[in-house]
Formats: structure tokens, C-alpha cells, sequence
């Protein structure tokens, strides 16, 4: 009589976290129209950015023996790079919007409106960092080519752009010139295993063989070691948790006092000092003015002079993003059609009562 298909969820807990998984991925459906806006303001930022420093360049180049850097050619480059992703994006993301349904509630097409939907507020941090964290990147570049320094970390809140500066630093290795043999990039983690990450080298130093990865942790460690003190290598680690043992995980200590580099990203500024980080950077959020600046900017002013008492409720919600751009650009916007003073008592209740993330 047909096929039956059942899901067993016990009383008292699978029932509350299955709801709870199927409202964090519909946020990315509710939100989609608000996320493609707050994306292509930010692009439109950055190529005005972009622009300004062009013209820069050209009254500079003017001038005997200037030429741009290749500083500033790789950053030019990543921002034509992310203008076809970006682009494409917001051509994927319209069509998706089209297919909303029960008051932009849900979409037609569940499965490809969340991915879609997924990365747009991804795309939409990338580009904030690009803009405002220039100066940080050049000073990380900077590090990394000074001798005196071995690790580096680079901490800050969760989602304020640590993981989009590693990428950039990344990408530089393909622009700027430098010594190094071998750039290794690995994504730890909170649950990763020091095995894992042996793995992830593994593959980057051509030892990536079933046979090599069912070798025991030591004997990997030895591998990794002796292929890696013959280079110049900078070790990448995004999303450090705690303390990793390096010796353990293979990397030739002495190597960092010659010629090869550690970077790190984590949230805790303690994790730093575990790591015996040479050089400490903080990737901040916006200041509280820059914060409210900018809430004010996507909600508008005809919302905020509106109603008596929603301009008080305004700076309680805006307070509640934590100064993260990417929170306040998606709420700002959310908030920007909401005139009645209830609307905004209702938000700033259900964020300080949800485990809303955007």
C-alpha cells in the first residue's frame, strides 16, 4: 500500500530541536529579499572604494618612478573577482525571490532558496571586510614578511570577518611577491582532532594516500616534520579553539626562526598567548556611533521620525546586533517597514528571547 515514512523523535527533546533546526534554515528564506538589498548596497560601497582608489593611483602614477603596489593590485583584483560573484549572486537571488510564497514566509523551491538564500549574508560579510579592514590586512602582510616574527594571531567575535582576512592573506600569496615554498591552509574548528589536521596537511604536502592516513598520529607528525623543515611554509589555522600542540602535529619548531610563519584566527584573546603568538591583532566590530550610523541608514528616517517612542525602541534593537555590520544591515532593513510602535516592541522582544542569529 505505498511507501511509509516515518521519523522517530522522542518526547521532550528531538521534538524541540527538529522546530528549532527548520527555523534557523527558514531564516535564511525569510530574510532572502532584506539579505540581496543589504549585499548589493555593500557591493555598491566597495566599488566606490575601489573607484576612489583607482583615481589615487592614476594621479600618483603621474608622477616619476611611482608605480602601484602589488599590494594594491591583488586587493583591485579581489574586488573584480567578487563583482561575477556577487553579480551572479544577486541574479540567482531575484529569481529565488520571485518564488516566495505566504508573505515571503516560504519559498517554492525550499531547497534552492536556502542554499541561495545561505549565501547571501556570507557574500554580505566578505564585502564589509574588504571595505573596512584594509589596513589590518597590510599589517598582517606586513608581519609575515618580517623575520623577527614566528606566529601571529588574530582574534575577535564570531562572524566580524577573521575568517575573510585569512582568506585575503591567502590570496595575496598568488599576487605579492615572497620566499616561500608551500602555503597550507586549514580550518580547525571547535571539534577538530589533532588527526584531522594532520590530514589537511597531509593533502597540501602530497600525503594524502590511504596508507598515509591510516598511519598513527606520531608517525604522521615524523612525515609532516621532515617535509617541512626542508621549506619555506606558512601554516594558515582558522577557527582555533584551544592550545595546539604544534610539535605534536608535525611542524618544525625551528623552522619558525629561520624562515616559516604561523597564522592563526580565534575568538579568545587567552588562546593567543597560548599559542605564544609573537604579534597579536583584534578584528573589532563597528564603534557604538558607526553601529547606530549605520541602523539608522538601512531603517530611514520616515520609520525612525515616525511614531512617537520607535526611535527608543530603535537604539534597544540596534544595541542587541552587538555592533556586527552584517546584524545590523539585515535587522535595519527588516525594520525599515515596520511604522507602528508595537512592531518594534515585538522585534526587540523576540530578539532578546530567540537564539535568532542572521
Amino acid at each position: 500500500m505505498g511507501n511509509n515514512i516515518s521519523i522517530g523523535l522522542t518526547p521532550n527533546s528531538s521534538l524541540s530541536s527538529f522546530f528549532t533546526l527548520v527555523a534557523e534554515e527558514a531564516k535564511y528564506i525569510r530574510h532572502l529579499e532584506e539579505n540581496l538589498e543589504a549585499l548589493k548596497t555593500e557591493f555598491d560601497r566597495l566599488i566606490r572604494t575601489k573607484e576612489d582608489l583607482l583615481n589615487d593611483v592614476k594621479i600618483a602614477e603621474q608622477q616619476p618612478m611611482m608605480r602601484r603596489t602589488n599590494q594594491v593590485k591583488g586587493w583591485i583584483g579581489r574586488v573584480d573577482e567578487m563583482e561575477t560573484e556577487v553579480n551572479n549572486l544577486l541574479k540567482d537571488g531575484s529569481r529565488e525571490v520571485d518564488k516566495l510564497c505566504l508573505g515571503g514566509l516560504c519559498s517554492l523551491d525550499l531547497i534552492s532558496g536556502y542554499f541561495i538564500g545561505k549565501k547571501v549574508p556570507k557574500l554580505t560579510e566578505e564585502v564589509p571586510v574588504i571595505v573596512g579592514q584594509q589596513s589590518t590586512l597590510e599589517k598582517l602582510w606586513g608581519c609575515i614578511v618580517e623575520k623577527q616574527v614566528r606566529i601571529i594571531g588574530v582574534y575577535g567575535l564570531g562572524g566580524v570577518g577573521k575568517t575573510t582576512l585569512l582568506k585575503q592573506i591567502n590570496n595575496n600569496f598568488c599576487t605579492e611577491k615572497h620566499n616561500f615554498d608551500i602555503v597550507i591552509w586549514v580550518v580547525v574548528s571547535k571539534e577538530a582532532k589533532l588527526e584531522q589536521i594532520q590530514d589537511e596537511i597531509g593533502k597540501r604536502i602530497g600525503r594524502s594516500a590511504d596508507s598515509w592516513k591510516s598511519k598513527s598520529v606520531r608517525d604522521k607528525a615524523s612525515d609532516i616534520c621532515n617535509i617541512l623543515r626542508q621549506k619555506k611554509f606558512v601554516l594558515l589555522l582558522d577557527d582555533i579553539w584551544q592550545r595546539i600542540e604544534l610539535s605534536e602535529l608535525g611542524i618544525p619548531l625551528q623552522s619558525l626562526n629561520i624562515s616559516s610563519k604561523i597564522l592563526f584566527t580565534t575568538r579568545c584573546y587567552d588562546v593567543c598567548g597560548e599559542m605564544d603568538a609573537d604579534k597579536i591583532f583584534e578584528v573589532k566590530c563597528l564603534t557604538e556611533n558607526q553601529a547606530w550610523n549605520l541602523f539608522q541608514e538601512k531603517v530611514g528616517t520616515s520609520t525612525l521620525e515616525g511614531q512617537a517612542g520607535i526611535l527608543e525602541q530603535a537604539t534597544m534593537v540596534a544595541r542587541e546586533c552587538d555592533d556586527l555590520p552584517l546584524a545590523l544591515i539585515t535587522i535595519g532593513r527588516t525594520m525599515a517597514s515596520k511604522k507602528t510602535l508595537q512592531e518594534w516592541k515585538n522585534a526587540l522582544r523576540y530578539l532578546r528571547t530567540s537564539s535568532y542569529q542572521v
